[in-house]
């Protein structure tokens, strides 16, 4: 390589620099598992390797517009102008998954244990849902009020756990109804769908124990 870099001009010599690769592909991947879930760095520290030391690393911006359109569906869907809703929730869970192994690929690197793993998960995800089911509960004793009807808000304390822990799947594994959003232990039919992301933490995290054991 040093040879024939010292055969070619300056101005081609620069460019063939840029051409080669400066990490190799284990700290590729770690930069793209920190990127996909959040963070920020600069090109040069990438390029030096901090992001595999654990530095905080900048958004794959690629994936909020794939998000942004997923979501986008879904909202149409439920307003009926498109049929292709359930096609954008698949797309949301292939997002999930890549970050989800890219989160995990990333805490394995910096040493972080199941524990640590899931309270960041936890971080992420329950305290938007908290609100929401906040709304919910609010807006239909609001409703109670002016329609003097709380069937919605009047369900089995097993079933208030379910939704206050997201562990309603452990009802709709029993779902007869042929679709998992049409369970009756679902105070909001969409939060059938972070039943399953809350499934794939406890997978995920799980698996990362097993490799750390292993050390595979």
């Amino acid at each position: 390589r040093s040879s024939y870099m010292s055969s070619v001009s300056k101005p081609d010599q620069s460019l063939l620099q840029s051409m080669l690769p400066t990490q190799d592909a284990g700290a590729a991947f770690a930069v793209g598992a920190e990127q996909a879930i959040g963070g920020h760095t600069s090109r040069s520290s990438v390029a030096n390797g901090e992001a595999v030391r654990g530095r905080p690393q900048r958004r794959f911006e690629f994936l909020d517009p794939l998000r942004g359109m997923a979501a986008t569906r879904v909202v149409l869907t439920h307003m009926g102008v498109v049929t292709v809703g359930y096609f954008a929730v698949l797309a949301f869970f292939v997002i999930s998954g890549y970050c989800i192994t890219a989160a995990a690929e990333a805490g394995i690197r910096k040493g972080m244990n199941f524990g640590t793993f899931l309270k960041r998960r936890i971080r992420r995800i329950y305290p938007p849902y908290f609100a929401s089911v906040l709304f919910f509960v609010l807006t239909r004793i609001v409703k109670g009020f002016i329609t003097e009807d709380y069937t919605q808000i009047s369900r089995p304390i097993g079933v208030w756990i379910q939704n206050l822990t997201l562990t309603q799947w452990l009802s709709l594994t029993g779902n007869n109804k042929g679709y998992p959003y049409d369970s009756d232990a679902l105070f909001v039919a969409a939060y059938w769908s972070l039943n399953y992301e809350e499934q794939f933490y406890i997978v995920v995290g799980l698996l990362m124990m097993v490799i750390v054991v292993m050390k595979v």
